[in-house]
């Protein structure tokens, strides 16, 4: 058999690089790391068996060259080579740990995030950052259970150092003395690592209240330190809201008003949180403060607590149910009681002479010729056939005004001949309905396209956010509630939404169905499992029993 210095010899001189023969028919990859390099990856060569295949051997060959061009051309960026370093930094400290404190040892360590120093060869002060953990020979020894004790010295050392650093240093700091692991950084292997062989309890008595108030301290500081080096990170309320948005496929009014309510948490919180860091018992002083009376103002209602803190809720939930929480701080946490029962919060109806008196006095309220309204023509048109309209069909009002020009025309395609709305942008069951008599001059309007008028340029097709602010200008106390102000109507629980009562009280005095009435309403329950389209003696009855709606005769 040839030996290896002779097939080497024999090879063209155009070889593989760094391919070697080596003993007993075998083959090496041998490469000089960089001198530049050669501290930074703690070796001087790349020696690796490449084994006895000849072809294996070869292909074996050429990925580790490409793979080392690679790591080669990586270091020579400044921000490549630091990542590296940490991540190096990092694996040494979290094997330090696992052979210091995982058996019986009386070493000890320090790691201070970019360095580690084992037994006593050089000064480790918490001063300059040093974290010092000590081998659990004979017994536990207590110094590794009162590191933080030495928060405040550890707070100091952070002072001159850039914000990226500080906070890794502290996020360590904090996981290692006081077990919290909400403040994400690259490498958790080392915290984990003590965690496991040592994890840190809160002493009693005055110690436990000192203890307390370290750990608020070092909180607070990575907190602000958290803002500074991650503001976009994707844990964040406000970006995991976006997220969670995609993933329930909400509509962009529903996320505008999570947004809205997820500010008033951010300016509780003083700062945009990420979802590890916000504790149970800030939520539960969120909620607290929602209740609380403000500049003589007073509290919030308690179905207003609970719907600012929905959407809180919701996103914990879901980050949870997506493993970026260990454990949700929101879960089965209470909601105040509301003292009212369901009854005293719904909307009363308006009596038929009310709604006689509502129209006649919509129509010169809105009416086309009163000259002295601020609204546009168009506008009050569309205020006066919308009264109108909800009235005799029970919709809500941004139902109706989120329709298309075709979906409040006839609709043969699913069956019906008849005029219809075709409700599909709503919070309830989305349905087809048929359009009553009284309700025809809205289903001309809109299939006109003269919804465009809700929009800002009069000219487009109003976006969602739009039909939102004008529903709300539509009810307010400039419009349909001057109108219940100056008819003498207007009392608690009576507003605009009590069309809606109204409509569904007419229809149950008639003796229609539950069934009939929640197909006509989409009200939220069954209906969101029925059928979207109605088969024609469905519609057909429908139709009937809206029709059989009158507010000029004794029924």
């Amino acid at each position: 058999m040839e030996s290896a210095f002779t097939m080497l010899q024999q090879q063209p001189k155009n070889r593989l690089k760094y391919f070697y023969p080596a003993k007993g028919g075998r083959w090496k990859y041998l490469r000089d790391v960089p001198a530049a390099y050669q501290e930074l990856l703690g070796r001087k060569r790349w020696d690796f068996s490449l084994g006895s295949d000849y072809a294996q051997a070869v292909a074996r060959c050429v990925d580790l060259t490409r793979e080392h061009e690679r790591v080669i051309a990586m270091l020579k960026n400044d921000e490549n080579r630091n990542s590296i370093a940490k991540r190096f930094a990092y694996e040494d400290a979290t094997e330090f740990a696992e052979l210091v404190l995982g058996y019986e040892s009386d070493m000890s360590f320090a790691f201070n995030g970019r360095e580690v120093v084992c037994e006593d060869s050089k000064p480790t002060p918490p001063s300059e950052g040093w974290i010092r953990l000590v081998g659990n020979y004979d017994e536990d020894p207590k110094q590794n259970l009162e590191l933080w004790r030495t928060t405040e010295e550890m707070l100091g050392s952070t002072e001159s150092l850039p914000e990226t650093l500080a906070y890794e240093r502290l996020a360590n700091f904090a996981a290692v003395a006081f077990g919290d692991t909400s403040f994400p950084v690259d490498h958790s292997e080392f915290a984990e690592s003590v965690l496991r062989h040592s994890p840190p309890e809160r002493p009693d008595g005055a110690s436990g209240a000192v203890f307390d108030a370290l750990y608020d301290a070092l909180k607070n500081k990575l907190r602000q330190l958290s803002v500074v080096v991650s503001p976009d990170a994707p844990d964040r309320m406000n970006q995991l809201v976006e997220t969670y948005a995609r993933h329930k496929a909400l509509r962009d009014t529903s996320v505008g008003v999570y947004k809205r309510k997820l500010k008033r948490f951010e300016e509780f919180m003083g700062r945009d949180p990420r979802v590890g860091e916000i504790t149970r018992a800030e939520l539960q002083a969120y909620r607290d403060d929602l209740q609380a009376p403000k500049d003589d103002k007073r509290p919030l209602q308690v179905t207003s607590v609970k719907q600012y803190m929905a959407p809180v809720a919701a996103i914990l939930a879901f980050a949870f149910d997506e493993g970026m929480i260990e454990t949700n701080p929101a879960a089965g946490l209470k909601m105040p009681v509301d003292p009212k029962r369901v009854e005293d919060r719904k909307q009363l109806p308006f009596s038929d002479e009310d709604v006689r008196r509502i129209i006649e006095y919509s129509n010169g309220f809105w009416g086309d010729e009163n000259s002295k309204s601020r609204l546009s023509l168009e506008r009050r048109r569309l205020f006066r056939h919308t009264v109108t309209a909800l009235l005799h069909t029970g919709a809500r009002p941004h139902e109706l005004w989120r329709l298309q020009p075709e979906d409040a025309g006839t609709h043969t395609q699913n069956g019906w001949n008849g005029r219809g709305f075709d409700i599909r942008d709503t919070k309830s069951g989305v349905r087809l309905i048929p359009c009553p008599d009284a309700a025809l001059p809205l289903a001309d309007f809109i299939a006109d396209g003269s919804l465009r008028c809700l929009s800002q340029s009069g000219e487009d097709a109003p976006t969602p956010q739009e039909v939102a602010h004008m529903v709300k200008a539509f009810a307010d106390h400039r419009q349909f509630g001057k109108v219940l102000t100056d008819l003498q109507i207007k009392r608690p629980r009576v507003s605009l939404y009590s069309s809606r009562t109204t409509f569904v009280t007419k229809l149950q005095h008639a003796g229609c169905a539950d069934g009939l009435i929640q197909d006509v309403i989409g009200h939220v329950g069954s209906a969101k499992m029925l059928r979207h389209y109605k088969s024609r003696n469905e519609m057909a009855a429908m139709l009937d029993a809206m029709e059989s709606i009158s507010y000029y005769r004794t029924q």
